[in-house]
């Protein structure tokens, strides 16, 4: 008898071998791992699972990350039999912050899974308390959140200061795409945490949240002279704007005037000449730069 099993990877044969339910006999959560984390598979990283219960999770994630470590957190002692050939089990709570301050510490993790205990206020704890201390471009799983079907926004468990995990994570995507922040994370913590978050992807029954890249290093004079190759009013337009974000005023104004010379018509670039030029004080610039914006 045969089976289809949908987007099947190698990953899905470690997790059927070692038993864990995250495989396509189970969750599913697999294929989405193994396309998701297929960049990092040879890397010396380290990967955190929150739920350890009898060790298949971890078992697999070694036998996948052939230069990782895997650490697994649990409540139960009988947990440290997973111990063993790059696999560290630490006893505590997910919802201890001395105890999850000194793991990030000893650790420093890139990705984070939490399969631990599922109750909402733990979730929320957890990824509010770690997410942050991630790498550039590390990853935040979640998984299991069909178990919080049918929760309010707010009033988890009858505490109005609870968010349900996935309406949380639903107001994410929704201000990554738009800036449109739900009025129960409109706060200094959670516009920290959606400023610092690079992507979300929601698949079924889980969610990866992923942090920023790292920040490059530009050579202002490289990509001026990109810009200079292709002189579209567009190129340098962004130009102007880059720079002007990355605090380059003198170089901002000098690429937004390009783009003003070459499409005069567009009154947007006379007005960012003109922002410029207020920032660097050049008020008869401005003067004549938002005139020009007007005309």
């Amino acid at each position: 008898m045969s089976f289809d099993i949908y987007n099947w990877s190698p990953l899905d044969e470690l997790g059927i071998r070692q038993g864990t339910d995250k495989s396509s006999i189970g969750h599913g959560y697999l294929p989405h791992y193994a396309r998701a984390f297929a960049h990092l598979r040879a890397l010396p990283l380290t990967l955190l699972e929150i739920g350890v219960s009898d060790g298949p999770s971890v078992r697999m994630w070694r036998d996948y990350f052939p230069n990782a470590q895997i650490v697994g957190i649990d409540i139960q002692e009988r947990c440290r039999d997973s111990a063993g050939d790059r696999i560290a089990i630490e006893i505590g709570s997910q919802v201890d912050p001395v105890f999850l301050d000194d793991l990030m510490e000893r650790y420093k993790p890139t990705i984070i899974i939490d399969d631990g205990s599922h109750l909402p206020q733990h979730i929320m704890f957890t990824f509010t308390h770690l997410y942050r201390r991630l790498p550039p471009d590390g990853c935040y799983v979640i998984e299991d959140l069909y178990m919080h079907a049918g929760q309010p926004e707010t009033g988890v468990n009858g505490d109005p200061s609870l968010i349900s995990p996935p309406a949380y994570l639903a107001a994410m995507s929704r201000a990554l795409m738009n800036g449109d922040i739900a009025p129960y994370i409109d706060n200094e913590l959670h516009r920290s945490i959606i400023h610092e978050t690079g992507r979300i992807e929601v698949v079924r029954g889980a969610s990866f949240v992923w942090r920023r890249e790292q920040t490059r290093q530009h050579d202002e004079r490289f990509l001026y002279s990109l810009a200079e190759a292709g002189n579209t009013h567009y190129g340098w337009g962004h130009l102007s704007h880059f720079l002007l974000r990355n605090n380059h005023l003198q170089s901002a104004l000098q690429a937004a005037q390009k783009a003003a010379e070459l499409h005069p018509s567009f009154w947007g670039y006379h007005d960012t000449v003109g922002q410029i030029a207020e920032r660097t004080g050049d008020r008869p610039l401005a003067i004549a730069a938002y005139e020009n914006a007007l005309a």
